[in-house]
């Protein structure tokens, strides 16, 4: 997945500009992020990144630096 498709598949979960998804913005600052958009998340990992998602590692996730090193663990992430 290529960093500006990472970039836009978090804004468009997170409902936010994506100038606003740096690797250290918090999710939880986001509005929208909440147990159903954990979710929504987890399957957009699975969709778009190929990448499996534990519910212990979906909770683990603070920032979207975290996304985005658990992309890069599992399918490599593009720069």
């Amino acid at each position: 997945m290529k960093q500006a498709e990472f970039i836009q598949m978090m804004a468009d979960l997170l409902e936010a500009d994506p100038e606003a998804i740096r690797p250290e913005a918090d999710l939880f600052d986001f509005p929208y992020y909440n147990s159903v958009c954990a979710l929504m998340l987890m399957m957009r990992l699975e969709e778009d990144a190929k990448v499996t998602c534990s519910p212990a590692e979906l909770a683990a996730l603070r920032t979207i630096g975290d996304v985005r090193a658990l992309i890069a663990r599992q399918a490599g992430l593009e720069a």
